[in-house]
């Protein structure tokens, strides 16, 4: 036996209780290992606690583009194409920027 003493969490816990751990767990930093082993739970306890209770990150958006609303001033759309990008049909009037963050 160490002669650190690993704090335990009992088997269940509220979701009060839940929600300061995961806040505790985004801001640090810390490694999803560190943290389980300190606390004596799951890497997949965790998992589920941040799906749940945690901090929706940007990951969960990876590979998606926002849309953006058409401006009031904007002609109403016609059906006349605007532009093709990468196979992609535009049919309104949208920035330079725009059509280069379009997917490859």
């Amino acid at each position: 036996m160490s002669s650190k003493a690993k704090k335990t969490i009992k088997s269940r816990l509220t979701p009060e209780q839940i929600r300061p751990l995961i806040e505790n767990f985004e801001r640090q930093g810390q490694s999803i290992k560190d943290f389980c082993q300190r606390y004596g739970i799951s890497e997949v306890t965790l998992y589920n606690w941040r799906k749940k209770y945690g901090i929706k990150s940007d990951i969960d958006n990876a590979g998606f583009i926002g849309i953006i609303p058409a401006a009031a001033s904007c002609e109403p759309i016609t059906g006349k194409l605007f532009a093709q990008v990468r196979g992609i049909n535009i049919y309104q009037p949208v920035s330079a920027e725009y059509l280069k963050s379009l997917p490859a």
